[in-house]
């Protein structure tokens, strides 16, 4: 106090008067400044409490090292999602606590050598994968990401970074794996079990069928009753039928197990077409359809699998007539389209199809659920197998339908199916005939 009046005593009264106005002054100036850093605080702490709550929800702790990358914090839930206390941890490097951990995979320790080239070079790091075992027994797995912080100075002080715990996601992953490859290793066996039983189902049918026809003709004197002739014709046409299921199936299978191999040699494509729908129209009974064959003269000779470009047109043909009401008509058109390769477009003016219908329909076994549809028999395979027919051959097939408007679809050959004059594959394919292949 003996200061302040040492201070203060030789002043006149007006001379104090205006000390004490400065002094009010600088009182509200402090208080000012004072409230504003108050508002800076509070937005720092608001700040910071919504970084938290962010960082919080988006992984299970924190860490922090310092320059010499030894950990020196880690936030309150490490332990309880980690299984460790982080004394055991602290002062150390993630190094040293690595190396007391079982032996990882090589996948793992590759990342991890990664990981300490990148600590070296101050670089950050997302997501590196750990695993250790936890406190209740079992193999968590973690990722931890982290970035380099540096002082004013651009001195390196250390990392701060999070980890998560993804143990839950790694075992729905390996969950998921599982079950596909024991669905593709049983779809696997289903299809090489079929297409290995070609032999063992075709032998016996082929049997069935012979007799039947032996039967019918009466090679060996006749039956007796006309009925048993009625029962024969039966037996073979069951037989045929079945016998055709079958083989649309070990088709399937085998295009599945890649074991369909093609016999290629050279195609009279107008032959093949003319006989083929020659063929579906005299199998039409009475719906009385008209068959408009428009076939492009001296359209070059195709190079492909005979049996396989008959299934085609058979089957789709064969769609063409089912689904089409008495007096309609099927349209057959060959041409070369623009990229130069065989085209082959049937056409109807049947019930056509949605786009959900043509999804059905092109799915192995599937059937368009139509009230007209449904009146037919059909495994549901005419469709995918000529669809896979056309894609071992390299070309593709393009369909167009609508409900009531009918049905086109377009068989499209690549243009290296084209037969040309002197064509080497023909010499080829006469050596092997030659040579019994």
């Amino acid at each position: 106090m003996s200061d302040v009046r040492t201070e203060y005593s030789g002043l006149t009264h007006d001379e104090l008067l205006e000390q004490l106005v400065r002094l009010q002054d600088r009182v509200r100036e402090l208080q000012g400044d004072d409230a504003e850093g108050m508002r800076t605080e509070q937005a720092l702490w608001q700040s910071q409490q919504r970084f938290q709550d962010i960082a919080e929800i988006a992984s299970d702790w924190f860490w922090e090292m310092d320059a010499d990358l030894r950990f020196t914090y880690f936030s309150d839930r490490y332990e309880a999602v980690t299984g460790i206390s982080p004394k055991t941890s602290l002062g150390k490097t993630r190094k040293e606590l690595w190396e007391r951990l079982p032996p990882p995979s090589l996948q793992l320790k590759l990342e991890w050598d990664q990981h300490w080239e990148l600590l070296k070079d101050r670089q950050p790091f997302n997501n590196l994968r750990t695993q250790w075992v936890h406190s209740d027994g079992k193999v968590h797995c973690y990722v931890i990401s982290g970035k380099p912080l540096f002082d004013d100075a651009g001195n390196f002080i250390g990392y701060r970074g999070i980890g998560t715990d993804i143990s839950a996601e790694v075992r729905a992953q390996e969950e998921f794996i599982a079950a596909k490859e024991a669905a593709e290793r049983a779809n696997r066996g289903k299809s090489e079990f079929l297409a290995n039983m070609s032999h063992e189902l075709r032998t016996p049918l082929n049997a069935v069928i012979g007799f039947s026809e032996v039967m019918e003709h009466e090679l060996f004197g006749a039956l007796g009753d006309r009925r048993y002739r009625e029962y024969v014709g039966y037996m073979k046409n069951s037989g045929l039928h079945l016998l055709g299921i079958i083989n649309s199936i070990l088709d399937l299978s085998k295009i599945e197990a890649g074991k369909l191999d093609l016999y290629e040699e050279e195609i009279n494509l107008e032959e093949v077409v003319s006989y083929c729908f020659q063929l579906i129209v005299a199998k039409q009974e009475d719906k009385q359809i008209k068959l408009d064959l428009q076939l492009a003269p001296d359209i070059p000779n195709l190079w492909g699998d005979e049996r396989l470009i008959r299934q085609i047109l058979l089957n789709l043909g064969s769609n063409a007539r089912k689904f089409t009401g008495g007096g309609g008509r099927v349209t057959v058109v060959t041409r070369l389209g623009a990229h130069g390769g065989h085209e082959i477009a049937i056409s109807d003016n049947g019930i056509g199809m949605t786009d959900e219908d043509l999804e059905a329909a092109l799915t192995p076994f599937g059937q368009v659920d139509s009230s007209l549809s449904r009146r037919y028999e059909g495994t549901g395979l005419g469709l995918p197998l000529s669809n896979s027919f056309s894609k071992l051959h390299g070309g593709h097939l393009d369909i167009e339908s609508a409900p009531g408007a009918g049905t086109t679809v377009t068989i499209s050959f690549p243009a290296d199916r084209v037969i040309k004059p002197s064509d080497p594959r023909l010499s080829m394919r006469m050596l092997e005939k030659k040579e019994g292949v």
